[in-house]
């Protein structure tokens, strides 16, 4: 068993896991590996797409060579071991900081506790983020906090972290669009949890 395990056994029982698709995992490791390939026809074989054989032309090729070593590594480990966005046990909700999320401290947990009776409501929004070509939509599960001096979240736990316009400053915004369950499911299922007091149903 590993410390990330005794972390979790401390957070009660696992009643719900909300983790990376393994859908969209195959996806990106096929596209991965379809540039790799296509990117050493170019540089080696050149069967497939023509090449003049140029320092532009391999340079090109090279560009794509790392995009899809970077997709085929990022899809393999996202089936081996799927990023968790967060878990509903018997006693709230424990989130996960998303790699490179900041940290204010080395030693920062990689989880943290929600208590059921911290939260106040749960809500499915979903958020425009604006880009350089068009406004990205994020789908999220807005976890509305009791706040007070007694109770604070580290940084690093809300997944916009950043605050977005019209955002709630008492509250978490955690990912519901590349895990599974998502969107409105993942909502319903987590609600059932907190009426139940985080009781399963029987």
């Amino acid at each position: 068993m590993t410390a990330t395990d005794d972390l979790r056994d401390a957070f009660g029982t696992v009643l719900l896991r909300c983790r990376f698709r393994p859908l969209y995992a195959v996806a990106i490791l096929v596209a991965g590996t379809g540039l790799l390939l296509l990117a050493l026809d170019g540089l080696y074989g050149s069967r497939v797409v023509p090449t003049d054989g140029s320092a532009l032309s391999r340079g090109a090729f090279g560009v794509v060579l790392m995009l899809g070593v970077l997709a085929a590594g990022f899809g393999a480990v996202q089936l081996l071991r799927p990023t968790v966005f967060l878990e509903a046990t018997d006693r709230g909700l424990v989130l996960h900081r998303l790699p490179g999320a900041p940290a204010v401290e080395s030693d920062a947990p990689p989880t943290f506790l929600v208590p059921w009776g911290r939260i106040r409501g749960l809500d499915y929004e979903v958020h425009a983020l604006p880009s350089g070509i068009r406004r990205t939509r994020v789908p999220t599960i807005a976890v509305r906090l009791v706040a007070d001096d007694t109770f604070s979240v580290p940084d690093g736990f809300n997944h916009l972290l950043k605050p977005l316009s019209g955002s709630d400053p008492a509250a978490l915004y955690v990912d519901a669009g590349n895990g599974s369950p998502s969107g409105r499911e993942l909502l319903r299922r987590l609600e059932e949890l907190r009426a139940a007091g985080g009781k399963p149903r029987p």
